[in-house]
């Protein structure tokens, strides 16, 4: 089923990220090679966008945390943005 800009269920609402425990380091690596989803997604009525990537784009990688224990205040949220280059840097 069609979904339109401005409805409040449907389709648009899929592209969403799940929340995870961490208890160890998180690997942070180059991204570039893996499929342009968000990049491909037109954000215009265009049927034949010229904006959306052809070739791999690099893609960074958010890390949003907050300590979360019992009996303490949670702490407040942070967030980064990561780019890894091909090259590694």
């Amino acid at each position: 089923m069609q979904k339109h800009p401005g409805q409040t269920t449907g389709s648009l609402l899929t592209k969403n990220f799940k929340t995870f425990q961490y208890s160890a380091p998180l690997a942070i690596v180059d991204r570039s090679s893996q499929p342009n989803k968000i990049a491909s997604i037109s954000s215009t009525y265009s049927f034949n966008p010229t904006y959306i990537p052809a070739t791999p784009i690099y893609k960074g990688t958010v890390v949003r945390a907050k300590l979360i224990k019992p009996g303490a205040l949670d702490s407040q949220t942070e967030t980064s943005t990561y780019y890894i280059s091909p090259l590694g840097s």
